[in-house]
């Protein structure tokens, strides 16, 4: 939900901290692709990392990562310092989604495992409704950067219930990445 809630909450902080940092249009559209652009270039392996080392470990570091990552986006002061924070919260965003999907498929039993998924689907349009709802509430009555500071704080609220609760699937240390099964792969 942590990473979600990052897709959603520049556009509710953008008229904010575009004026608040002086950002032209074209830079405050680019902000936010440059998250999505992080997030699409460690798709594949994040996957191969959740693979190879469990769920638990990787998962861990992408939410403290996303706790720091959270905080700096509060407070950058200009428009490369956002753009940096962006492109790396979605890098460290990467791994979350897979991980989910993993736990999934080897933590519940075949009977429960639609549920399972279909819970994890329910994430995506909760964040954007508790986004929707919550974060111009921070943003009018504190600051758009106040959106940012919640998240990070969030982010390591849940980097400790996770680190309690959560379940670890098993690590493959043979796993290998997406690109060396496809060059090997002789049917393609």
């Amino acid at each position: 939900m942590i990473q979600l809630s990052l897709r959603y909450s520049w556009g509710v902080a953008l008229p904010q901290a575009s004026f608040e940092l002086s950002l032209s249009r074209f830079q405050a559209g680019v902000v936010a692709s440059f998250f999505y652009i992080g997030y699409v270039i460690t798709g594949i392996p994040s996957g191969f990392l959740v693979d190879r080392y469990g769920t638990k470990p990787v998962t861990l570091a992408s939410l403290f990562l996303l706790g720091l990552l959270s905080f700096w986006i509060g407070f950058s002061r200009n428009f490369f310092e956002l753009l940096l924070a962006f492109l790396l919260s979605g890098v460290v965003a990467g791994p979350i989604f897979p991980s989910s999907m993993k736990t999934a498929a080897e933590k519940l039993s075949a009977s429960s495992r639609a549920t399972g998924v279909g819970a994890l689907e329910s994430v995506s349009p909760f964040a954007m409704v508790a986004a929707a709802t919550l974060f111009p509430f921070a943003l009018y009555a504190l600051n758009w950067r106040f959106i940012y500071y919640g998240l990070g704080a969030f982010s390591f609220s849940v980097f400790v219930v996770y680190s309690v609760f959560a379940p670890n699937t098993k690590p493959n240390k043979r796993a290998k990445s997406a690109l060396s099964l496809t060059l090997t792969n002789r049917r393609l």
